[in-house]
């Protein structure tokens, strides 16, 4: 609530305020995708993809494997096994190294088939981040919009008031008709309404660029000429 009425001030108080504290175009576009979950995931694949890689030069080395067993026959209080049949004690033990074959031509298809799923990954998450940058754009330049109507309203309720004020002088001393004056109040009152419904609709706005960009705040702050222009 101090939020809102913070904001509500600031645009009722007329062109001339100035923040010391912006939000630009790359602040939400970076933010977009740090936080985006689905290109997190598209790097986890991309690790996933390099473990499998290891996995693959691992079971393609030299694997050695050990087996042993142990056997002891106590005799106590001369109870128990005769030494001469179980030898009192018995250990074993067998180590056994094993390899994988496998051609080169085996392994040169495993390794491409990595290298495909690598590149698949890679062009997914390009293309899921320039999506996420698009719709951040997008959505900046409307809240921008709104923020530019709103200037562009306040100015215009800026000139109404000060007009206003001449206008109540007039009509007291009779030189202004009372009729006339009534319709110009209507005009200031609609203005006003004008404001408060780009208001509502810019903070509308706001949130939803917050949602976008993956940002939890609900402060709003006035947004930066996003300076975009067409590539020649």
């Amino acid at each position: 609530m101090k939020v809102t009425a913070t904001l509500f001030l600031f645009f009722l108080l007329g062109p001339q305020k100035v923040f010391s504290q912006q939000k630009d175009l790359s602040y939400f576009l970076n933010h977009s995708i740090e936080s985006s979950p689905q290109i997190y995931d598209l790097h986890n694949q991309l690790l996933s993809n390099r473990v499998d890689s290891q996995l693959i030069m691992a079971t393609n080395t030299f694997q050695v494997t050990g087996i042993g067993n142990g056997l002891y026959a106590p005799v106590i209080n001369g109870a128990g096994y005769d030494a001469i049949i179980t030898n009192g004690q018995q250990l074993t033990a067998l180590v056994g190294v094993t390899k994988q074959i496998n051609t080169g031509k085996n392994l040169r298809i495993a390794f491409e088939n990595l290298q495909l799923q690598r590149d698949s990954i890679r062009i997914t998450s390009t293309i899921s981040a320039k999506d996420i940058r698009k719709a951040v754009t997008a959505q900046y330049i409307i809240t921008y919009g709104d923020q530019e109507q709103i200037k562009t309203s306040n100015e215009i309720i800026h000139l109404l008031s000060n007009e206003d004020s001449i206008l109540k002088k007039l009509t007291q001393n009779n030189v202004y008709k009372q009729a006339d004056y009534l319709s110009f109040l209507v005009t200031l009152q609609q203005q006003e309404l004008t404001r408060s419904q780009i208001l509502v609709q810019y903070k509308n706005d706001y949130s939803t660029l917050n949602l976008l960009a993956g940002i939890v705040d609900t402060a709003v702050l006035p947004l930066d000429d996003p300076e975009i222009s067409l590539a020649g």
